[in-house]
């Protein structure tokens, strides 16, 4: 990432001290000497971060803070003013201002607090990647998930139906839609639940289990289960996943 700065003040011998100063700490540099054409600027091209006069004739610096963060709220601003005073600066601050300098400013001041306003824009920018990338990762395992040959079947902690994938909805009739926040026993026949459920569900992994499906129609499906229960870390099962051999069905 270019570390470009935004300066911006209507005296031109304060701007090519700002500018000189920053370049010498390896930072880029663009000069305007009004609000507006800050603005302009950054319709244009992205800026990480802006230093501010908050004194100027067509726009104060306070007024400006709010437009750029309408504009981008990550943009990181840094007020500089000759008319310093703690309630000036309260206010910056509160106006979502990274920092707030006086005239005349002290260079290695002004190097510290403009590092640390890009390392904050930055690391907002990653964060922002991380997200990104944890809820691209989440999308691409739900699809994977979604599309297993095998049968799957979350729980909640309440027992009830979390979650089912496609082969359980071809297996069984329903659409996960229609299932979610049933009870984990409405997809077993009453024989099933009386005389299997509770030794499945002593279980780690199953082998050739027999398993009495109850379908959305109604129909009864017999299979062999071979797989895992899954647990939560009481112990408690939250889940099967396996696959399946199918049985004579009847109705």
């Amino acid at each position: 990432m270019e570390k470009k700065v935004l300066l911006v003040d209507d005296d031109e011998e304060v701007l090519a001290l700002l500018a000189a100063t920053l370049e010498r700490a390896n930072y880029s540099t663009s000069c305007v000497e009004n609000a507006s054409e800050c603005l302009k600027m950054l319709s244009l091209d992205l800026y990480p971060v802006v230093i501010s006069d908050i004194k100027m004739p067509d726009m104060d610096g306070l007024t400006l803070l709010t437009k750029i963060k309408e504009l981008n709220p990550d943009i990181q601003v840094i007020l500089i003013t000759a008319y310093a005073t703690i309630d000036a600066a309260i206010l910056a601050l509160k106006n979502s201002a990274t920092s707030y300098l006086k005239k005349p400013f002290d260079s290695d001041e002004l190097v510290l607090q403009t590092n640390n306003a890009f390392a904050k824009y930055r690391q907002i920018e990653d964060n922002k990647k991380l997200i990104e990338e944890l809820r691209y990762a989440k999308e691409y395992n739900e699809k994977i998930i979604e599309n297993l040959v095998y049968t799957l079947v979350v729980f909640d902690e309440h027992g009830n139906i979390k979650k089912i994938n496609r082969a359980m909805e071809n297996l069984l009739g329903y659409a996960q839609a229609d299932i979610v926040g049933q009870p984990s026993t409405k997809i077993f026949t009453e024989e099933f639940k009386v005389a299997k459920w509770g030794e499945l569900l002593k279980e780690k992994k199953a082998e050739d289990f027999p398993i009495e499906f109850l379908s959305k129609d109604g129909k009864k499906i017999r299979v062999l289960f071979s797989g895992t229960l899954m647990r939560n870390a009481e112990g408690a099962t939250v889940g099967l996943i396996g696959t399946t051999k199918s049985q004579k069905q009847k109705v």
